[in-house]
């Protein structure tokens, strides 16, 4: 059996993210999203040219608005797809295009506060991703008014 000759470790950092609006709520894990509506999914990272490992996900309830504000609980999904999303005009998602990496809870917290720092919920995921594929994420559950999902996604590409 020939070796590999193409190292586990990533050669370089990829981190990016996005923001989910509050009124972003697609309820489904099966992929599908119109694209309109209620029912969309966002870009959080381009997988790199020659594929990435995704590490984990990081997901901060943020205030839009000065006081305090309370995050809802919420599921939040992470999708792998071909679909290379441009957050702002949405394109529709098939469960053969769009497949589900991982879940999480987001419990209800606080954001904005003066006096307590924001709860941030990392889920990992620990898992390669081959190159022309893109994250996308949803949450399951929309937010209240002036709380929005801010979304980091750690990687590395090879």
């Amino acid at each position: 059996m020939p070796p590999n000759t193409q190292p586990r470790f990533s050669l370089t950092p990829n981190v990016d993210g996005c923001v989910l609006p509050n009124a972003n709520a697609v309820v489904t894990n099966d992929g599908v999203s119109t694209g309109t509506g209620n029912s969309i999914m966002y870009k959080a990272l381009t997988v790199g040219a020659n594929g990435s490992f995704i590490d984990s996900v990081r997901v901060y309830p943020v205030g839009t608005t000065s006081g305090g504000k309370t995050a809802t609980a919420s599921s939040f999904r992470v999708f792998v797809s071909t679909v290379n999303q441009d957050n702002a005009s949405p394109a529709a998602t098939t469960a053969a295009n769009t497949q589900l990496l991982c879940e999480g809870s987001i419990a209800a917290s606080g954001t904005n506060s003066t006096t307590a720092a924001t709860s941030y919920f990392d889920i990992p995921i620990q898992r390669p991703v081959q190159a022309g594929k893109y994250i996308l994420v949803c949450q399951g559950q929309g937010q209240t008014a002036n709380v929005q999902l801010s979304v980091m996604v750690f990687a590395g590409n090879y």
